[in-house]
């Protein structure tokens, strides 16, 4: 891949997909999968790598999508005329006729809680985005958005399926807890401390205070992703 990442100055809102394809799918099945978004996003489309930031699939799994590291706000290819300052975060599947999974929807939060609370934004909050031009919204159109918006609400479509916003409120709330307590976890590294939080230790502690299973938040870095998918 001779595709460049750009980065973004800054962090403002996240948005919601849903890939559209099968939901028959297997645990084993997801590399394949992924395999052929990348193929279609980077070749097919000439968008260089994996338009979304991140994938979860309904096993609650995370896979990083766009190169560049997770912790920064790269800018992907997801949410045409708002991809700059947005994290993009797809469901692996069609939820437009099937529910999404609990796994996958605590998974989806964790990881914009997480991501959203790198730059301080409120998942409770909104944010004024200016549209490079969708069939929703002319160019240069600002736009007030929640933190945390479906797909839908920037351009006429039904990602992230009916199923998908039906979770959008859940989603929000998951997100707000997951933030509240990692912001309790750095707190209390400092205060008893008298030292930042390592990367493990404030990843399973704001797991355990925000409610959810360890290994539902299980990550797949960019070279573990994408060795595992033969990238």
């Amino acid at each position: 891949m001779t595709w460049t990442p750009r980065v973004a100055s800054t962090l403002k809102a996240a948005t919601v997909h849903h890939t559209a394809g099968s939901n028959s799918y297997a645990a084993a099945d997801v590399p394949g999968i992924l395999r052929g978004i990348y193929r279609y996003h980077a070749v097919t489309l000439g968008w260089g790598d994996i338009g979304y930031n991140a994938l979860v699939d309904k096993y609650g799994r995370i896979w990083e999508g766009r190169a560049g590291g997770l912790a920064q706000p790269v800018v992907g290819a997801h949410a045409g005329g708002f991809n700059t300052y947005t994290f993009g975060v797809s469901m692996l599947g069609n939820y437009d006729v099937v529910p999404t999974t609990p796994a996958m929807i605590n998974s989806v939060s964790s990881i914009i809680g997480w991501k959203l609370g790198l730059h301080n934004v409120d998942p409770y909050g909104s944010a004024v985005l200016t549209s490079g031009g969708t069939n929703k919204y002319a160019a240069g159109t600002a736009v007030r958005l929640p933190a945390i918006f479906a797909h839908r609400d920037t351009k006429s479509t039904a990602c992230p399926g009916k199923y998908g916003v039906a979770k959008m409120g859940e989603i929000r709330a998951r997100a707000f807890g997951y933030d509240m307590a990692e912001s309790y976890v750095r707190a209390l590294y400092q205060d008893m401390m008298g030292r930042g939080a390592d990367a493990t230790g404030l990843r399973n502690w704001t797991t355990l205070l925000s409610g959810e299973p360890v290994a539902a938040r299980s990550r797949r870095a960019s070279r573990t992703a994408r060795n595992t998918a033969g990238w």
